[in-house]
């Protein structure tokens, strides 16, 4: 079974309000002899993905090394494509940063180092946590009795939006029969083919992930035969996508 995969240093995990030296502004790779630690410090993304997408996607891929107690992705314009990975354990960054270098994500290689800087959640657990003074965010801007009516409006029409979709239930699903086909069911919202392709891929077999548009929360995954289809799906049947959602994997009915 083939290892799953689902440079220029942004601003250093410990907060969002943090000062990004300007030596680690330019986007540039040299190489990098930063201590190992759990903290890795992943560049070269995709910037049109965004912020909920990148942290869903990357925790997806990254978390069959071991636990991850937080992703830092920000959507500024100076921070976009780049992110922290902080895992449980200095084993797991490690693991992490040897298997996923260069490694192509929506079409791009990564860039994968240890962080030069220890994350919030690592210094608390070390009793070095020292908090850091934000700045004060400018005040908010009042809004115009016509634009009070229109967020309202749209409010309104965005919970009625998602009532009636609460009330359309799931589809009936029959076990079916071993086959070379497979159903994905309870998927998060936003999910990718890519994202799918990416996990589901790393076995022997796979063909293709198919989306259902009208379904976004189902999709299916072709292998060359059942049984190589089964060997994915008692793999990964349960495999974590996120903190609220895991891999529903069935045959499905053709």
């Amino acid at each position: 079974k083939m290892e799953m995969y689902g440079g220029g240093e942004m601003m250093p995990p410990q907060g969002e309000q943090q000062y990004m030296p300007e030596a680690e502004q330019p986007r540039t790779f040299p190489p990098d002899n930063t201590p190992p630690n759990q903290t890795v410090y992943v560049s070269n993304l995709d910037e049109s993905i965004k912020e909920n997408e990148l942290k869903r996607d990357l925790d997806a891929i990254f978390n069959q090394f071991g636990k991850i107690l937080r992703i830092v992705a920000m959507s500024s314009l100076t921070r976009r494509g780049q992110a922290y990975i902080i895992f449980d354990d200095i084993e797991s960054a490690a693991k992490a940063v040897a298997a996923m270098q260069g490694f192509p994500f929506f079409g791009k290689p990564m860039r994968i180092r240890f962080s030069r800087s220890k994350s919030d959640e690592i210094a608390k657990r070390e009793n070095t946590f020292v908090p850091r003074v934000r700045a004060p965010k400018p005040p908010k801007r009042k809004l115009k009795p016509e634009e009070k009516k229109k967020a309202a409006a749209a409010a309104a029409a965005a919970a009625g939006a998602k009532k009636e979709g609460a009330t359309q239930g799931k589809p009936r699903l029959e076990t079916a029969p071993p086959s070379n086909l497979l159903v994905l069911t309870g998927l998060p919202e936003g999910m990718t083919e890519y994202t799918l392709a990416s996990i589901f891929g790393s076995y022997p077999g796979f063909v293709a992930v198919k989306m259902v548009p009208s379904r976004p929360d189902v999709a299916f995954v072709e292998y060359t035969s059942e049984h190589l289809a089964g060997e994915a799906k008692r793999s990964l049947n349960g495999h974590p996508l996120s903190e609220t959602h895991s891999l529903n994997v069935n045959y499905a009915r053709k």
